[in-house]
């Protein structure tokens, strides 16, 4: 698996957050099962957030 610019297939599942699209492939779509991409807005700038199930509850220490 990896990043790839390609055009989109018919099969690709699209998701728009802020005007920018994500496209994935179906076989690749597994992976980003409650994946929750999030668009952020600070004085410090722009950004997208990206969490997942997996990460969401984690912290360092």
């Amino acid at each position: 698996m990896g990043v790839a610019l390609d055009e989109q297939q018919e099969d690709d599942i699209l998701e728009s957050v802020n005007g920018i699209n994500f496209i994935v492939d179906n076989e690749s779509s597994f992976v980003f099962e409650d994946t929750k991409i999030m668009y952020a807005k600070s004085i410090f700038g722009e950004s997208f957030k990206i969490t997942t199930a997996d990460t969401a509850n984690s912290s360092c220490k």
